[in-house]
């Protein structure tokens, strides 16, 4: 009873034994059989064909320092090229920053994008699609008197 018991145990959990058919007659294989039977083999067995996964495309910032209005053209491509911009205007002439920021405001707006200042005469300009997270901790030191003297709308 006991040797019942184990056999039922071993083939509830799988481990069964197989019986081996014995074939009498050994007739040699067609060439047609053999051709379907390498078809066969050929064939997927059920499983999925291997697939590469997407991978996110690495996104290009690009950084300028415009020192004529000449060159804000190209930067609005690039903003159009949907690649976001990072504008430093530290060393630009209050003029010409006021004007760079105006071109590029309007184009970032035509293109539903963003513009954010980063420190007192840097700017992001980022198309839409991009999310940007400020953390400043200090607030009145990015406005403050000696970073932001000459750019008014660095107050």
């Amino acid at each position: 009873m006991a040797k019942g018991m184990m056999e039922r145990i071993l083939n509830f959990l799988g481990f069964e034994q197989e019986e081996v058919e014995v074939e009498e007659e050994f007739e040699p294989e067609r060439p047609e059989e053999r051709s379907e039977r390498a078809e066969r083999a050929r064939a997927p067995r059920g499983r999925g064909a291997v697939v590469s996964l997407p991978t996110a495309k690495p996104m290009k910032v690009v950084v300028v320092e415009p020192k004529s209005f000449e060159e804000v053209e190209n930067i609005a491509e690039n903003l159009r090229s949907r690649r976001p911009v990072i504008v430093n205007l530290e060393e630009a002439d209050k003029e010409l920053a006021r004007r760079v920021i105006d071109f590029l405001s309007g184009t970032a707006f035509a293109i539903d994008g963003i513009t954010q200042r980063i420190a007192a005469g840097v700017f992001l300009f980022a198309p839409s699609g991009v999310d940007v997270t400020a953390m400043v901790r200090d607030r009145a030191a990015l406005d403050g008197k000696d970073e932001g003297e000459g750019f008014p709308w660095a107050k």
